[in-house]
């Protein structure tokens, strides 16, 4: 009994931390913002910030949509993420890529 009451108390837990999401609405353009950690696919755009302290929450996607809003913000539109696995922050370089980008063409 106390065991299912545990589990009960985790699943309230979990579905009212999803819930939190909500409270930061994507900037407009920050859906398009593209996240990756393959180097490759900023190789040829051009870095026109860092994040600024995004802290890790397992349980919503606020961290993903503060990154998102940081990059536009920044006039970005793709974050490459440096963080490490067990990361308390993300951190990240955000990139500005494309025809937008402001780079000679090859």
């Amino acid at each position: 009994m106390v065991r299912a009451r545990g589990v009960l108390s985790m699943m309230l837990l979990a579905v009212a931390a999803a819930g939190c999401d909500t409270l930061i609405p994507l900037a407009p353009g920050a859906e398009n913002v593209k996240i990756t950690r393959n180097a490759m696919d900023v190789a040829n755009c051009r870095a026109v910030g860092n994040l600024d302290h995004v802290k890790v929450d397992i349980f919503t996607d606020a961290p993903q949509r503060m990154v998102r809003n940081q990059a536009i913000g920044l006039g970005g539109d793709t974050v490459f993420d440096t963080s490490s696995p067990l990361a308390t922050e993300v951190t990240g370089i955000v990139y500005r890529c494309g025809e937008s980008a402001g780079l000679p063409a090859k």
